[in-house]
């Protein structure tokens, strides 16, 4: 205890300790976000590039690849529209 604060270190899935359902699921979306924002940036793409490299809109890239990937539906939640 420092200062009045508990400190419990946590598992290697932050959505498990968090109490999500699915805690697998989401921390292999969070890990195929942080990839393709890796591979986006080494390729050095200004947001059309990597919106057109995606299959986005590119105002939809920023927000909509971590929607896309996060969403239950996966891909078809942006795709169908």
């Amino acid at each position: 205890m420092t200062n009045g604060i508990s400190i419990k270190r946590g598992s290697t899935n932050l959505f498990a300790d968090l109490g999500y359902a699915d805690p697998e699921t989401h921390l292999l979306k969070a890990g195929l976000v942080t990839r393709i924002r890796e591979i986006l940036n080494d390729a050095k793409l200004n947001q059309t590039e990597a919106a057109t490299r995606i299959g986005l809109g590119q105002p939809e890239a920023p927000s909509s690849a971590a929607t896309w990937i996060s969403s239950p539906a996966g891909p078809t939640s942006v795709t169908s529209r």
